[in-house]
């Protein structure tokens, strides 16, 4: 009778990953799954009198996401108001301010709440705004490519599989990818060299460097599709689809700069300082919050002093998953509201 549940926190921007007593509704929905192919039955492993305690209906998902894209989305289709718009399920109004105020910092809304230039390009994006906003910032800097690979890898879960019985081998093969600069390169690597890999089929390059192989097609599938819509926005060169990918090697710290850059720029939102005491402190726009590096992240024991990160999750502790090293004076420079 549980069920793992995504809710965002507006007030401290986090979002949690909890364990939930199904709905009623839910339930429901599940027991059509044992018909699926022929007759079945479902057995509910909980009480009646538990199932009649449970909730009628799931909480609708606007009323527990952030909210940031759909209000981009509504304000590019002309609705202006978005605080009285007359919702069919009504999200919490601190979801609503929160998600205005982002996109503000964002530089996606003016001053006086209405769609700026670079807002409405972001809203042609199929992205959260944050990874939109990215995508453009990268065009002036020249790393298109590498940055849609990036947003492309983080888009999808489950990159990676882990095995109890291979644990070491796992851990080694992730190793091969990584690099200094954190998690966001390392994915860039894993991509070039799953597009580059030789002398065996993709499946069985994934299967031997621990990589889902229906995750790293979703992903070819995304950029795929990003491409195109970057094209149409002329933010990439027609041909970008038919020539040769960039070719599987490190980036030179020079190009890692660039692209990080591009990164910060966008991701300011999600920037992180350690502390003496070990953790670091993630300043959200009401607050600051004590967050530490995810264990799946290949700078978990490394502790650099600021660090981006993709999102915030509550599971044992507050973890930043997704995490690569920036300097701190670039916070700065390049978002100094």
């Amino acid at each position: 009778g549980l069920v793992k549940a995504r809710s965002y926190n507006p007030r401290i921007g986090l979002e949690t990953l909890k364990v939930v007593p199904v709905s009623k509704a839910a339930a429901r929905q599940r027991t059509g799954r044992a018909g699926r192919e022929r007759a079945g039955k479902c057995f509910r492993l909980y009480t009646e009198n538990t199932f009649v305690e449970l909730s009628d209906t799931t909480t609708p998902e606007i009323q527990r996401c952030n909210l940031e894209n759909v209000i981009l989305q509504m304000k590019a289709i002309g609705i202006e108001d978005i605080i009285g718009f007359p919702f069919i399920e009504r999200p919490p109004i601190e979801s609503i301010k929160r998600a205005l105020e982002r996109l503000l910092a964002l530089k996606a809304l003016q001053n006086d709440g209405t769609l700026s230039d670079h807002g409405r390009q972001m809203a042609e994006l199929p992205l959260e705004p944050m990874y939109s906003k990215a995508i453009l910032v990268a065009k002036d800097a020249g790393c298109v490519e590498e940055v849609l690979i990036i947003v492309s890898m983080l888009s999808v879960e489950n990159i990676f599989y882990t095995s109890l019985k291979h644990k070491e081998k796992a851990k080694a093969a992730k190793a091969r990818f990584s690099v200094l600069e954190g998690d966001h390169l390392t994915f860039l690597n894993i991509f070039l060299a799953y597009q580059s890999a030789g002398g065996m089929s993709r499946k069985d390059w994934c299967h031997e460097s621990f990589l889902n192989h229906r995750s790293m097609q979703k992903v070819e599938e995304v950029r795929k599709q990003l491409i195109e819509y970057c094209v149409d926005m002329k933010l990439l060169p027609p041909d970008t689809l038919s020539k040769q990918m960039i070719a599987y090697e490190p980036l030179s710290p020079e190009r890692s700069e660039v692209v990080l850059r591009a990164l910060t720029s966008a991701f300011f939102l999600h920037a992180a300082v350690r502390q003496p005491q070990g953790f670091y402190s993630v300043r959200t726009l009401t607050e600051v919050q004590e967050a530490f590096v995810h264990p799946s992240s290949v700078l978990f024991s490394k502790k650099p002093k600021c660090v981006i990160f993709n999102e915030l999750v509550m599971t044992t502790k507050r973890y930043m998953r997704d995490v690569s090293v920036i300097d701190v004076n670039w916070l700065v420079e390049l978002a100094p509201h």
